[in-house]
């Protein structure tokens, strides 16, 4: 069974805070584009 990869394990693998991953996943782009590149490099939704 494959294990669910929480928010918090998207952050710490990016570098970034929880709040961080939490606004680029909700569309809020606030964060810097240095921030921006590696939380959106790691997290990769499956819909």
């Amino acid at each position: 069974m494959n294990q669910r990869v929480t928010i918090g394990d998207v952050a710490k693998a990016a570098g970034v805070s929880v709040t961080t991953v939490s606004r680029i996943i909700n569309g809020h782009h606030s964060a810097s584009s240095t921030t921006l590149l590696p939380a959106e490099t790691v997290f990769h939704p499956s819909i």
